[in-house]
């Protein structure tokens, strides 16, 4: 579904990512894992053109995305969950979740009183501001307003990060249940063990340079590699 091949990406005359390659199938979950630091989260701005790469190429759906703007990747079916969630702080719940609609609407089973099923907590907080929600309710919010637009992939940056463990395993049923929908996830994580519970494979990533790639388990029996790219 989505295939990268030689990322290479710049902050101005700084150098960050490295020929960075990776896919992820249709129905899989996949993390990119790193330290902070790492190359993580640029690695998903320059998928959704927020951040363009200096060369190589990025595919979805069989289809080049290099040169498109974020907005126009989003109407191709790859919604964006950034690390500092960018929820409208002064409209509603509801409201921040019907801009989440793309005007041209994709099909699919996804809407408000869907995301309300998926998230209740939001239904009961819908009339409150954003800036009047929990983190853990932010977060909700920001993956509901995600999957309005009916996505086929989701790039999730750090979704666990800053909320208490009850909301984590929230957000862990969550990606599982968008799993089963058949909608494809890339996870940024730093939480590892959290990342691992839901993947089917990983790459790591470190001075944004792809390090490892393989399978959950073949990941989890090499201690020294973990060690060496996840260890704080």
């Amino acid at each position: 579904m989505l295939n990268v091949e030689k990322l290479n990406t710049y902050y101005g005359q700084s150098h960050i990512l490295f020929d960075v390659a990776l896919t992820v199938g249709q129905g899989e979950v996949v993390s990119l894992l790193g330290r902070n630091g790492a190359g993580k989260t640029t690695s998903l701005r320059s998928i959704m053109g927020l951040t363009p790469p200096r060369s190589g190429t990025v595919s979805f759906e069989g289809k080049p995305l290099q040169g498109e703007k974020p907005n126009n990747i989003c109407r191709k079916g790859i919604a964006f969950v950034p690390e500092d969630r960018r929820i409208f702080s002064r409209l509603t719940v509801h409201e921040n979740l019907e801009i989440g609609a793309i005007r041209e609407r994709r099909n699919g089973p996804w809407s408000i009183k869907r995301v309300y099923e998926l998230f209740p907590r939001l239904n009961e907080r819908r009339h409150n501001l954003g800036h009047q929600l929990s983190g853990g309710e932010q977060q909700m919010l920001t993956i509901g307003r995600a999957l309005m637009g009916n996505p086929s992939l989701i790039l999730l940056d750090e979704p666990s990060e800053g909320l208490a463990p009850v909301i984590v395993t929230t957000v862990g049923d969550v990606i599982r249940t968008v799993r089963d929908e058949g909608i494809s996830i890339l996870l940024v994580e730093q939480n590892s063990s959290f990342a691992c519970r839901l993947s089917d494979r990983a790459y790591l990533i470190d001075d944004g340079r792809i390090r490892f790639h393989g399978t959950i388990d073949e990941l989890e029996q090499n201690s020294e590699l973990k060690q060496k790219y996840l260890a704080v």
